[in-house]
């Protein structure tokens, strides 16, 4: 009797640690899980947010271009605006190489706007502008306009996978 006794206290003993580890094993994985799904949280924020920067500096240049082609903007501020943003996105350019690498094709499209907002403001501070540079404006204009729906595509696809791997 008395080692059946024994045997029922080692047995409960054995069954109510099982429990406990069992407890706190589930306890610290959901934990872990929630961690995780935190830091996926967060990190798709941020690169929301860069993104988000990124599109509006893209779409100023853009806007700035348009207005100044149309000459419902002066062009000291038309290319100071242009400039700044130009420098903007430089920036961001970093930002994105560091965390992607030098071969992300963002680097490339914000180079192509880039590139031609360089051209845009050479062409139009050069002097007054004839019927052949009013053309070649309105064409660096498309490529601006052109770059940054390209942008915005990519931008949109890789939030769009990024949105879907933080809800797995």
């Amino acid at each position: 009797m008395a080692d059946n006794a024994l045997l029922d206290v080692i047995v409960g003993g054995a069954i109510a640690l099982t429990a406990s580890l069992l407890t706190s094993y589930y306890q610290s994985k959901i934990a872990r899980e929630e961690w995780s799904r935190r830091q996926r949280a967060d990190a798709l924020a941020r690169q929301e947010q860069m993104f988000l920067t990124l599109l509006r500096t893209a779409h100023q240049i853009e806007d700035t271009a348009r207005e100044w082609h149309f000459n419902r903007l002066v062009a000291t501020v038309a290319s100071a605006t242009i400039s700044t943003s130009c420098k903007e996105l430089d920036e961001l350019n970093l930002v994105v190489g560091l965390r992607s690498g030098s071969d992300d094709p963002i680097i490339a499209i914000t180079a192509k706007v880039n590139v031609a907002a360089s051209r845009f403001m050479q062409l139009r501070t050069a002097g007054p502008l004839d019927v052949a540079q009013i053309t070649e404006s309105s064409k660096i204009l498309a490529e601006i306009v052109e770059a940054n729906n390209e942008l915005r595509k990519q931008l949109h696809g890789r939030y769009a996978k990024g949105t879907r791997a933080a809800k797995a």
